[in-house]
């Protein structure tokens, strides 16, 4: 009777918690990114404590590429650099977005990259290379019937009008935003614009965490793909390119987990949705 009582309490506490899930993406953005950035525009994101740390490795090498990096976050595989949304051996695999399709969820992919890039493909697209444009368009098409993708300018204010336009949907959603501009000013090795960018990510998470909070279904992931630039503690760049540095993740909502590994590999965070969106 006793293990009865526990399993009825499971079930009924485990449905009051999250169905909804908000993905954040910082793309390139490493420890010290969040350190040095804070240092002259204190951030919200300061204020959260990591759950711990995810190791971004690719199948083929030890520095990943955001191909690689997001189709693990999407589908739950390490996979080759410049694949997107395919096994090593290039079977195609079941995103996120297409399994929250299946559960009749709203999908909505936001990115300040361009529409076929890297991080945003990996959740709608089958291709075994990134630069395969004309290909990842046509996914794109096909996705688009079913999806709501958009490229925009500003994350801020584009999280903001999202997230107001579900505030009153009855529908479940399933949300990856991405902020492209931290991971392509790194390369660049342009911290002033790295931190432009780093702030706007932070304002949208600080909306999208308040907007969680006055609800009892949604859930916030906050996640980088990768490190770019080598960033020191001293904010130094010493790279022009990703390194394979550990990233923080954040995890903020009515979440029905209470405990989380200091470190974990980066398809851990795909399989953690996807308890919530297949209980």
């Amino acid at each position: 009777m006793r293990y009865l009582v526990f399993f009825i309490c499971f079930l009924t506490c485990y449905t009051a918690f999250s169905q909804n899930i908000i993905l954040m993406i910082g793309d390139g953005m490493g420890k010290n990114h969040l350190s040095c950035v804070h240092e002259k525009h204190p951030l919200f994101l300061k204020k959260l404590t990591p759950k711990g740390e995810i190791k971004t490795y690719s199948a083929d090498n030890k520095i990943t590429d955001s191909a690689a990096s997001a189709t693990a976050y999407s589908c739950g595989i390490k996979t080759n650099n410049g694949f997107l949304g395919l096994t090593p051996f290039k079977e195609k695999c079941e995103t996120l977005a297409e399994t929250a399709l299946l559960k009749k969820y709203q999908v909505f992919i936001r990115t300040t990259d361009v529409i076929t890039g890297a991080t945003p493909s990996a959740f709608y697209a089958h291709q075994k290379s990134r630069h395969n444009t004309k290909n990842i368009l046509k996914d794109l098409e096909k996705a688009k019937t079913k999806m709501n993708i958009e490229a925009v300018q500003d994350i801020e204010s584009e999280t903001k009008k999202l997230l107001s336009s579900l505030e009153t949907t009855q529908q479940h959603f399933f949300i990856m935003i991405e902020e492209s501009e931290i991971d392509k000013q790194s390369h660049l090795n342009n911290f002033d614009k790295m931190s432009q960018a780093l702030v706007r990510f932070d304002k949208a998470v600080e909306t999208a965490i308040n907007f969680a909070k006055k609800r009892a279904d949604t859930t916030v992931i906050i996640v980088a793909d990768h490190e770019t630039g080598g960033l020191t503690s001293h904010c130094k760049y010493t790279k022009l390119k990703h390194t394979g540095s550990n990233v923080f993740y954040y995890v903020e909502g009515k979440q029905p987990l209470s405990s989380y590994s200091k470190e974990i590999e980066n398809t851990d965070i795909h399989f953690m949705i996807k308890n919530i969106l297949l209980p």
